[in-house]
């Protein structure tokens, strides 16, 4: 996809962007992407070219049927046992506790810092 420069950017049209991108958590290029397909098809849904479609341009996509099949293969995957999720907890509990220490331990070595003098 092509890419263009915009300089001399009203200093109003320029905050305008970084807010909508800040309010709707968006990039800046595509918010600019956005106000232009507006501009020029007002009310024109359109879906913006993403890593997705390079991708399936690049690789290759699925058809419905083979992606129904892919899902129904990994079906038996998605069930979790009692025993593997009682794992997971103590495992995730012991992590934390590690976490914990260390944190306490490193806040303990940097209050034994000397402090520095601006």
């Amino acid at each position: 996809m092509a890419q263009i420069t915009l300089r001399n950017l009203d200093p109003e049209v320029e905050k305008e962007i970084h807010r909508r991108a800040r309010v709707s958590g968006k990039s800046l290029n595509r918010v600019i992407r956005e106000m232009l397909g507006e501009a020029i098809s007002p009310g024109e849904k359109r879906k913006p070219p993403g890593l997705g479609r390079s991708l399936a341009k690049l690789a290759g996509g699925w058809t419905e049927k083979e992606a129904a099949e892919f899902l129904e293969a990994i079906k038996s995957c998605e069930q979790v046992d009692e025993g593997d999720l009682e794992v997971k907890i103590a495992l995730d509990t012991t992590a934390y506790v590690a976490f914990k220490q260390n944190v306490s331990a490193l806040v303990e070595y940097i209050s034994q810092l000397p402090r520095a003098r601006l």
